[in-house]
Formats: structure tokens, C-alpha cells, sequence
């Protein structure tokens, strides 16, 4: 329980409510409440950015074999290998939207509507 929620329970059960009006109690459980709310968005989005960073080690990964693996091939040779890699192409799609700012649900709706 946050330290907010302690103190307003505590106030709550004081006679006359430590000298606070019931309008007072309701904006501090709203701000509790608000609180509570920011931070469950905060480890969300910890997840999140944890996620993709380990889906970017991947990726970086497949790429360095990739880049490993021809060396000893001209640039339109391993451009042409890319360009027929789905794979490659999921990836670099899905990352750029990340980054860009793209909401991925609107693009898993774009997709399972048929387009």
C-alpha cells in the first residue's frame, strides 16, 4: 500500500477527520487512486521497453550472422537475400514502428480485417 493511502486512512479515522471537509477526502482518495494508477503504467511500460530491447538483441543477432555469414559476398547479393527474407522483413517493420510511435494494436486490427 502506498504511503499516501496510509496517511489518508489513518486521517479518515481521526475524529473530524484531522480538520479536513469531505471534499478534501475525495480529491486525496482520487489522487491515491491517480497515483496508484501512474505507477502500474510506469512497470507497463518498464516491461515493455524491456521486451523490445531483448526482441532488438535478437534481431541484432540474426543480422550479425546474417552480415557473418556473407562476408565474402557482393552488397546486391545480400541485399537481394534481404529483400526475399520475411523474417528480416517482420522485424525491421515492427521496430521501425516501435520506434516510431506506432500503436501496434491498431496495426494487428489493420491486419486481421483484411486490411
Amino acid at each position: 500500500m502506498c504511503k499516501q493511502k496510509v496517511v489518508l486512512e489513518t486521517i479518515k479515522k481521526t475524529k473530524g477527520r484531522g480538520g479536513m471537509t469531505p471534499a478534501q477526502i475525495e480529491l486525496a482518495e482520487a489522487q491515491t487512486a491517480d497515483y496508484q494508477e501512474l505507477k502500474r503504467e510506469v512497470i507497463e511500460t518498464k516491461k515493455t521497453a524491456e521486451e523490445t530491447k531483448s526482441e532488438l538483441e535478437y534481431v541484432r543477432g540474426q543480422i550479425d550472422i546474417l552480415v557473418k555469414n556473407s562476408q565474402n559476398k557482393p552488397l546486391l547479393r545480400i541485399l537481394s537475400d534481404l529483400k526475399d527474407n520475411k523474417f528480416f522483413w517482420f522485424w525491421f517493420i515492427f521496430l521501425t514502428a516501435v520506434i516510431c510511435g506506432v500503436n501496434i494494436s491498431d496495426i494487428m486490427a489493420f491486419f486481421t480485417k483484411g486490411g
